[in-house]
């Protein structure tokens, strides 16, 4: 971390460093935020120094005091909203609106000292609070703050023509130029709120899209796995019908059922079960093509779609799935087996409709199951 960025680190309240991020999964990181919003501090005292500095290189004495009490005025507003905002640790709107607070005050002594009137040159850059507020703050502040500055303006309306006692501390000659300066500086900040707005429009669009991505993925995938749901399934299954009897190729649909799956829950527990089903759905993964879908379809049953599978037996295939299947995996660190019966129906051998090819794919399991339970009987 560089030196600037750990001074500001410092300033950054405690309740934002705790919670960097908040909301969903690619939310903005408020701790950045909250940086660029210390640094841009750091930028407004640096500016509210120099150009004090400035008036007080032209000013006549008498009118000294005046840039004195704008100057503390900005010092104080600055100062103090910045160390309430770590005393207190407050939110990230309360930062951002902290700052706007503190930077309205600054201008106000600003404008006051060149004469609170049309003719101030530095009221252009009122004007754009607002602008600010909207993209430190929010919609809602922004709002507010728009509202203020009206407040203020108005107020500006009634004071000039009652002709109140306020100073104007540039020289007549030097007016014009103060002038063009404040408009220089106006127009370069809608040039840096436009490009903020741009930023920000783009990490938006990108957010959204990522959550979109995200919550599209978590509907079609299962949480435990990771593998794809039944509604993909389903989806994969009638695409791959529809190609297989179009163009008149083969495709497979698999039915997996794990073996003495209860007893696994029963004896480990269901935390153990959950394992095994994780490493299961990999090994149905490194048994299948990079084409295929596999998806899990509730509890300890697991499909599979073989898309075109005309230049590949479906005997090879098979055979790979259940030698696969058949290794032993690791749970707390001790071997265990756990096989599965598997039934297939072939597109288009056993039916082009997506119900009929489960119904015979489920028979065809159950059969296999039946035969591992009397196996079984027979050894006990």
């Amino acid at each position: 971390m560089s030196k600037p960025r750990r001074i500001a680190d410092w300033f950054i309240p405690n309740s934002i460093k705790q919670n960097p991020v908040t909301g969903h999964v690619e939310l903005e990181n408020n701790y950045e935020r909250a940086m660029i919003m210390i640094l841009i501090f750091f930028i407004s005292y640096s500016s509210i120094i120099a150009s004090h500095l400035y008036y007080y290189s032209f000013v006549t004495p008498d009118k000294e005091t005046f840039v004195t009490m704008s100057f503390g005025l900005s010092v104080v507003a600055y100062t103090t909203a910045i160390l309430i905002c770590k005393l207190l640790n407050s939110s990230i709107i309360f930062l951002g609106n902290a700052y706007c607070f503190a930077t309205f005050l600054s201008l106000i002594g600003t404008i006051t000292i060149t004469g609170l009137s049309w003719g101030s040159p530095h009221l252009p850059t009122v004007l754009f609070i607002p602008a600010l507020a909207f993209l430190i703050c929010g919609q809602r502040s922004g709002v507010a703050w728009s509202l203020i500055i009206l407040l203020l303006f108005l107020l500006i309306w009634w004071v000039h023509p009652l002709k109140a006692p306020l100073p104007q501390i540039y020289p007549p000659e030097m007016l014009n130029q103060a002038r063009l300066t404040g408009w220089v500086g106006a127009a370069l900040l809608v040039a840096v709120c436009i490009n903020a707005y741009q930023v920000n429009y783009k990490n938006l669009s990108e957010r959204l899209a990522k959550e979109r991505s995200h919550y599209a993925y978590q509907a079609e995938h299962d949480p435990l796995t990771g593998l794809a749901n039944r509604k993909l399934f389903f989806r994969r299954a009638n695409s791959a019908i529809d190609v297989a009897v179009e163009e008149h190729i083969k495709a497979a649909i698999v039915y997996i059922d794990l073996n003495d799956f209860k007893e696994v829950n029963d004896n480990f527990g269901h935390q153990a079960g959950d394992e095994v089903l994780i490493q299961k759905a990999r090994q149905l993964k490194s048994a299948v093509r990079s084409s295929d879908t596999v998806a899990r379809l509730g509890g300890d049953e697991f499909g599979i779609v073989f898309h075109a599978i005309n230049n590949e037996p479906i005997e090879r295939l098979m055979k790979k799935l259940t030698d696969t299947m058949n290794q032993a995996i690791v749970i707390d660190g001790n071997p265990l087996v756990v096989g599965s019966s598997i039934g297939v129906a072939l597109v288009p051998d056993h039916g082009t409709d997506f119900d009929e090819l489960m119904q015979h794919a489920d028979s065809d399991m159950y059969t296999v199951k039946q035969a591992y339970k009397e196996e079984e009987s027979a050894l006990s």
